[in-house]
């Protein structure tokens, strides 16, 4: 079962809606442009469109238009307040200064950067500076003065988690001056479930006073339109964003099981169910119920770190909440995150990955280079590539650490690290013939570690765990959690992040650090939201994620994923993974939460892992390794960090 399965299905969960064929957008992406980020007026100032077919660039240099956010369209006062609450952002990044022109002029935005480069933050300027108070036509009565709060358009922004709602929220409060509103509800309001507020007062607040802004997580906001549909605004909406869109939409990847495309078929996110319900209401086309002198089209904006081609060609498919209109659809792939991550983050964040074994020892992973060692190889590459094109190397190509071999290949440094994992069927063949020992073989590949089943004669890689005592989990030993509390003791100096397995519980792993001297809790923001009025809860914000919690030790945040996806923590210095990442993906946003605009220094990602030694089973697998082989957790990571041409650290050495 592939894309076209679920792309075009027979029948799917939701409103019914005709099938959309590509040839439609057609003049849509040929229309598609890339305008320049200098607005002088963002409701009046047409965008030049490039011709088809060229590649053409803005006459100015880049540093001409980004000097400021006053010359993106961005309201003055707003721009004021963002310097001096944020003066780490001495200037927009290439990422805002072609969003918030796209947002001020209401266009459909597909946008994708790598993780840290603003989106979150320029989509909330944008959104800010439309704000406008008056009364609505609609809603005015003769005779009766027009309450002077009330913003005319509502822009309804979905999330991921509760954590990045407040967030959004005590930004707000930074860039709106208390002066102006004292009450930060008229501006951005934001909808949680929890036993703080039930979902009908927080119905009735936001049908007395509607926002300019309005932010919830899928499943707050569901709840909310079954509670009272009326209370979302729609008849106000202008604009709907979708932040960390490949997630909250959650369609099937290019290698997804049809098990999963069935279930994405069958049970639809909430946020999938909640956009077609407002599309329906508000299309982006004429049908029957809505003709086209009565349309009312939204502003639709898909955001996120990993937003790929499969989610953006289901939007344009099933959606149909894409404008048509020449020019009317921006797609701004600034950076690819997966392809280019190793390269941005050069510099930014350092990657380490422990293997401790069962007496406690700890050691790095075996792909893992310092300075020196990665010096070496650059030379000896280039040395090899210089004499292969003199012509002086008289070496037998085929033969493996050749100069001739060195200079035709064009493997990284960490490619070349991971070697062994990667021999040549005529190395393998070469051992055969050498040494008849059980242990030679070929690599272990994928399948037969991660997709063959077991035959009956052979044994399972863990035995029946058996629980530790004092430890959160059977397969998580004590030895990893102190080696964690060893790392965060040793380098850590005011703020860390953990990120553990959600099989996990959160109040166990804190006692289990508690425990071990360290100052840790769950991140959750909402413990401090009752304080949220006019400026309390900004503080206590601020308070948390500078790592300011208790008598200036530093603090271990724990959460498990994707609970911080998004969340910009100033003063973080380092992440913690509890074992393997469960992908390239997850991998991207949790070291994402480092290495961000504005940040100076370098951060830290390290990942903790539980050693496997290759039991001797495996040599007789069809593609059994040997005994330096690299297994279980250790060698995902490895494989990982080899995707994404990152090359580890020696911790060891960094800590002596």
């Amino acid at each position: 079962m592939h894309l076209t399965r679920f792309i075009f299905p027979n029948a799917i969960a939701g409103p019914s809606r005709p099938i959309v064929c590509a040839k439609r957008y057609a003049s849509a992406r040929a229309a598609r442009i890339r305008h320049s980020p200098y607005v002088e007026d963002p409701a009046t100032s047409a965008v030049r469109e490039l011709p088809r077919g060229r590649n053409v660039r803005p006459q100015q240099p880049v540093e001409s238009y980004l000097q400021d956010f006053e010359a993106l369209g961005v309201k003055p006062s707003i721009a004021k307040a963002l310097r001096e609450a944020f003066p780490e952002v001495v200037r927009p990044t290439e990422c805002q200064a072609q969003l918030i022109p796209a947002v001020l002029q209401k266009k459909d935005v597909f946008l994708s950067d790598i993780t840290g480069s603003g989106k979150s933050f320029g989509l909330l300027v944008a959104l800010l500076s439309r704000l406008r108070r008056g009364t609505p036509a609609h809603r005015r009565t003769p005779g009766t003065p027009p309450p002077p709060d009330m913003p005319i358009e509502t822009a309804l922004l979905i999330v991921p988690h509760h954590n990045l709602a407040l967030q959004m929220q005590h930004w707000a409060r930074q860039l709106i001056p208390a002066s102006v509103f004292p009450d930060l509800s008229p501006v951005l309001s934001v909808v949680l479930r929890g036993p703080h507020m039930p979902m009908v007062a927080q119905a009735r607040l936001l049908r007395k006073t509607p926002p300019h802004i309005l932010v919830g997580t899928p499943t707050a906001l569901a709840e909310l339109a079954e509670t009272d549909w009326l209370a979302l605004g729609v008849p106000r909406l202008r604009t709907v964003a979708v932040d960390e869109a490949d997630l909250l939409l959650g369609v099937p990847g290019k290698f997804a099981t049809p098990k999963e495309e069935r279930n994405f078929l069958a049970h639809p996110p909430p946020t999938l169910s909640l956009l077609r319900a407002l599309f329906d209401e508000r299309p982006k086309t004429p049908n029957a119920q809505h003709p086209r002198a009565k349309l009312d089209p939204l502003q639709v904006v898909f955001m996120s770190a990993t937003l790929n081609a499969i989610v953006r060609d289901y939007v344009k498919m099933q959606l149909n909440c894409l404008s048509r209109e020449p020019g009317g659809l921006v797609k701004l792939d600034i950076v690819n995150t997966r392809k280019e991550f190793g390269r941005q983050m050069q510099g930014k964040v350092e990657h380490y990955c422990l293997v401790v074994g069962e007496e406690s020892e700890m050691r790095d992973i075996r792909s893992a280079r310092n300075a020196e060692e990665l010096e070496r190889e650059r030379e000896e590459r280039e040395r090899a590539k210089a004499e292969a094109a003199q012509g002086r190397v008289f070496s037998a190509p085929d033969k493996e650490g050749s100069p001739a071999a060195a200079a035709e290949s064009e493997t990284s440094a960490e490619e070349r690290a991971f070697d062994d994992d990667l021999e040549s069927e005529e190395d393998a063949e070469e051992d055969d013939d050498d040494d008849d020992d059980e242990g030679k073989g070929t690599v272990i590949y994928e399948r037969e570690l991660y997709s063959t089943e077991l035959d009956a004669n052979e044994k399972p890689l863990h035995p029946p765990p058996t629980p530790e005592p004092g430890t959160p989990s059977p397969l998580y030993p004590a030895s990893l959690f102190e080696t964690i509390a060893q790392a965060f003791a040793l380098d850590v100096p005011r703020l860390a992040l953990l990120f553990i397995p959600p099989e996990l519980s959160l109040v166990k792993v804190v006692r289990t650090f508690e425990g071990l001297g360290v100052v840790a809790r769950g991140l959750d923001l909402a413990d401090v939201r009752e304080l949220a009025g006019a400026g309390a809860g900004a503080g206590e914000l601020r308070k948390l994620g500078e790592g300011e919690g208790r008598a200036d030790e530093p603090e271990l945040l724990i959460t498990s994923f994707p609970q911080a996806r998004g969340l910009d923590l100033p003063h973080l210095t380092h992440v913690f993974i509890l074992g393997a990442a469960g992908g390239m993906i997850p991998y991207l946003h949790m070291a994402g939460r480092l290495g961000r605009a504005g940040r100076e220094g370098t951060g830290k990602v390290i990942t903790v892992v539980k050693e496997v030694q290759r039991p001797d089973w495996a040599d007789g697998l069809q593609w059994g390794g040997g005994k330096d082989q690299l297994w279980g957790e250790e060698r995902k990571v490895a494989r990982m960090y080899k995707m994404l041409k990152v090359v580890p650290g020696r911790w060891s050495a960094d800590t002596e």
